[in-house]
Order: structure tokens, then sequence, then C-alpha cells
């Protein structure tokens, strides 16, 4: 049934109290909501944190949540409150710890007393102070290291760093041995050349032993053509029950692996199967797959429910036409066709929702080439 609204007089200006049933697992320590737009898919964003409404999913706290009985109690606070408007449906998503409720709730939102000025945005996060570096001497950078050493590199040589007769130290850089023609050197000009020579030589084999080694590390990374390398997809383990979906859920598989994974709970037909089943459909749907939606709407449309295949313990029109309207936003033949019997059939109502506005649904699924909609709207006409 609907969230139930109201703002009893010991509540402030902007707060108003919720009342939940048919929830009876939800723990009220960890509860957390998100309030959707139905049809749109935009939610409700936390308060001065940008724009009011977007396209991720927010989890928002209560500020207090408890329970009596079967019905759960939480009060939504004036930074929740200000942005909904009155007479207005809106659809609630609920979480707590173990993880989220398999189907979200409607609420007809109502006209609550507000403050009389707009809550104080959230503050901002001052940007973290980092102390300043300790000041140093300036340090030239080091150059970049070059396969050959440059010719201006001082030469340094084998014997000792002072002259033959004791004066002054012998100069390491050519420049420098100019300008000392006195000077003898210690090393042959010839076994000079010999050194650099065989310095650039190992330079070169140096080069193409590194050459050799990236080479290997991408053959052996890479797969021989024309093959793609496998990716384990996951599987359930385990009994077709809640407790193996769950399990399987926590791989993250594709949402439509999920689906046709869900295919195979549903054709077991038992109690936990079915409960499995509407887990995976929750998962596939809520990420983006509008066959799974539609066949949660199908578990809760009085004209398709049954107890032997619905893992939902009676038929709801209202959240079938809120599975269906998700279907149907992604252009599920089935969807449409379906949410269109509950506004033909007059078992939903709201905003929008009309007989008229059914046969357009109607029409919609049979240019999807839907063939039921096709015979239901030359009955009609």
């Amino acid at each position: 049934m609907p969230i139930a609204v109201e703002q009893p007089s010991t509540l402030k200006p902007g707060e108003a109290l919720l009342a939940i049933a048919g929830q009876p697992n939800l723990d009220p320590s960890t509860l957390r909501l998100a309030i959707e737009q139905p049809g749109k898919s935009r939610f409700l964003q936390a308060y001065g944190t940008g724009e009011t409404w977007g396209t991720t999913r927010t989890w928002l706290a209560p500020d207090d949540a408890w329970r009596e009985g079967e019905r759960l109690h939480l009060v939504l606070g004036a930074t929740a409150t200000w942005n909904l408007m009155a007479n207005v449906t809106y659809l609630v998503h609920l979480t707590d710890g173990a993880g989220e409720a398999a189907s979200p709730e409607r609420m007809a939102w109502k006209a609550i007393r507000l403050p009389s000025d707009a809550p104080a945005p959230l503050a901002e996060q001052p940007a973290p102070i980092r102390p300043a570096p300790a000041k140093a001497e300036a340090i030239e950078p080091e150059a970049p290291v070059e396969a050959v050493p440059p010719a201006a590199e001082p030469l340094e040589y084998a014997g000792s760093d002072v002259d033959m007769d004791g004066a002054e130290p012998i100069t390491s850089t050519l420049a420098e041995r100019e300008e000392a023609p006195s000077r003898s050197l210690r090393l042959p000009l010839a076994l000079l050349a010999g050194v650099l020579l065989l310095a650039c030589a190992g330079v070169v084999v140096w080069r193409m032993s590194l050459l050799d080694s990236a080479v290997s590390a991408t053959t052996a990374q890479t797969p021989a053509a024309g093959k793609t390398p496998s990716v384990a997809e996951p599987a359930p383990t385990g009994p077709l029950d809640a407790a193996s979906a769950r399990t399987y859920l926590q791989q993250k598989p594709m949402a439509e692996k999920a689906f046709s994974t869900a295919q195979a709970y549903l054709g077991a037909a038992t109690p936990d199967s079915l409960q499995g089943a509407l887990l995976l459909l929750t998962y596939a749907a809520q990420a983006g797959n509008t066959g799974a939606a539609t066949a949660i709407g199908k578990m809760y449309d009085p004209e398709t429910f049954s107890a032997t295949t619905s893992a939902v313990g009676a038929a709801d029109p209202e959240k079938a036409y809120l599975w269906y309207d998700r279907g149907a936003s992604g252009n599920d033949p089935e969807a449409l066709y379906r949410l269109g019997q509950l506004m033909i059939k007059g078992r939903v109502e709201g905003p929008g929702i009309s007989p008229e506005a059914g046969i357009r649904m109607l029409e919609k699924a049979a240019g999807l080439g839907h063939v039921e909609a096709k015979a239901a709207l030359d009955k009609l006409h």
C-alpha cells in the first residue's frame, strides 16, 4: 500500500512523518531512501549540493526512524521536503545495511507546513591545507639519461690525479689540456679512442637487449591472432533459491545475464526460486534491463498475478504500473501493452492516466509488432 504522509503538531515546519507498511525486514538504524520522479528516472539530490533533481540515485538519511510492529516510521527534515511538490506522487526506494528492498513504494505527497525561509545549504568542506615545502637551495634539474655519453663529459685517468712533479691537479677536459700543452697525457690517444669505441658498442648491445626483452614481454602477453581470451561468466551455484541468487549477484553479472538467469528460477516455480527470481529481476531492472522491469510488473498485475508464479503476496496494480512504466520508457512492447490495459480498465488513477492514454500505449505497442496489442485495438475499434 502507498506510504502515508502526515505532519503531527509535534513536528517542526518542514518535518514530515512517513508510515510504511509491508517492509518488515528493513533495519531502522541503517535505513536510507531515494526519492524518484515516476516516469522520469530523476532522483532527489542531497540538499545544497547542486541541482535539485538528477539522474544519479542518491540515498538520503532520514532525521529519525523506528518501527512499531509491522509498520516502519521515519521523519524527513526540511532539507528533503522543501523540494517536494504537493499532490505529486513519487516513487520511494528503500535500503538498509543488508541491501535494497525488492520493490519501491509509492508516496502521494501532500501540502505541509514549511519554514518561512529555505533551509541553509550544506556547508562546503574546506580544501585541506597542505604544509608549504621546506625552503631549499635551488637544484639544477638532472639532464635526461642519454644512450651515448656527451663529448664534453670530463675524461678520467687511470693514474694519480696530480702531475708527475707533484704540482697542480691534472686538467680533465679537452679545453684545459689545450691550455696546458706542456703536460703529457697519461693515455695514448689511440687507447682513448678504443675506450670510447668500446663504450659505444656496449651501449648498442644494451639497447638491443632492452628491445629484445620488450618484444618477448609483448609476445607473451598478446594472444595468438584470431583468438580472444576467454572471460568466465559468473553462474549461480547450489539450489535455485534466494540464497544462491544473492551469492550470484555478489559477482556483479551483466544485467542481461542476470535477466536470463532469472528465467531458470522462474521455471523452477517454487516459493524459494520465485524469491530468487525477484532478486535477479530487480537487479537487472535497476541496471536498465526493460524486460526485467516488465517481468516484475507482471507479478503485481491483477491480470497476470498467480500465487504459483509470482514472488509477491498479492496483486497490486499501482506497483505493476510503476514497473511497467519503467519498461515502457525503454519501448518494451509488452510493458506498453500491459500499461495500456491497466489504464483502459481503470485499475490505476493519477495525473496523465486515462483510457485515451491507454489506447495510445496500445498503438505504440502495436507499432512495435505486439500481436495482442493489435488485437486489443481491433476489438476497441
